[in-house]
């Protein structure tokens, strides 16, 4: 069972194709869950849940997890994260991504905030931009925080940082919320699927590429679906045995950029 998790996938297609890092040990807050299901936070602390001694661990367990993976804070720090690490560990590759997210509603709910999270990137390169640019490979190997990382990797690599996107892909179901109905709308999915297709970078046709670098999804995409630029699976909703090992197949996919 899994959950809260980033997979990065390999070009090795033996016994280990793809690495797991565990995601929830750098969230960024503190949980305190009361017996009237109630649940309060605080910013910068480690992951951990308080549960009241009242309250058995079955019923902490129905209580957390849903309200905490769909908490719109929640959401942004852990898209915050995401869109950091691709930056880092994929954009570099020009590879793509797939976020898993609990339900149809936090799966748009990652794409607002993947693009938020760009926007404040850039602002963030921008402002020491000129310090950023003079950075060596020497030096960069020398660098052991993940943000400067980023930092550097983003001012490397700026035009394409500002031309990524972020899809959902989810079901339509009746009477949803009128924001939903883009992300289930079958034409607009076909596009985003045939968008995520391409590569991030094409350097012969540019014709041949395209910015949709994360797609969002619950369900949709997981299984049956096969796209050689996925390096990276997000997986941010309880997975396991045959789903989460289907899940994780769609980054298995042969592509020369892959490391």
């Amino acid at each position: 069972s899994l959950t809260g998790a980033v997979y990065h996938g390999t070009q090795n297609l033996g016994g280990d194709s793809g690495d797991f890092m565990a995601w929830t040990a750098d969230t960024r807050l503190d949980f305190t869950i009361n017996g009237n299901n109630e649940f309060r936070m605080e910013a910068d602390g480690d992951f951990k849940h308080t549960v009241d001694e009242r309250v058995d661990a079955a019923k902490a367990e129905f209580y957390t997890r849903k309200p905490i993976l769909t908490h719109p804070d929640v959401v942004r720090m852990k898209a915050r994260d995401i869109l950091r690490d691709y930056v880092r560990n994929v954009m570099t590759n020009h590879c793509k991504g797939q976020l898993v997210a609990v339900d149809r509603e936090t799966a748009v709910m990652y794409q607002g905030e993947l693009t938020r999270a760009r926007d404040e990137l850039i602002l963030e390169i921008n402002a020491d931009i000129e310090r950023l640019e003079q950075i060596n490979d020497l030096e960069l190997e020398e660098i052991d925080d993940e943000n400067e990382i980023t930092l550097i990797m983003g001012a490397r690599n700026r035009e394409l940082l500002q031309r990524l996107e972020f899809g959902a892909v989810i079901s339509h179901a009746h009477n949803q919320r009128a924001h939903l109905d883009e992300w289930s709308s079958s034409s607009r999915i076909e596009e985003i699927k045939q968008q995520f297709k391409l590569p991030l970078v094409d350097e012969n046709d540019e014709e041949n590429q395209h910015g949709m670098a994360i797609v969002c999804v619950t369900r949709m995409l997981t299984t049956g679906f096969s796209n050689k630029v996925t390096q990276t699976i997000y997986i941010d909703r309880p997975m396991k045995g045959h789903e989460l090992l289907q899940t994780i197949a769609r980054v298995n996919r042969i592509y020369a950029e892959k490391n």
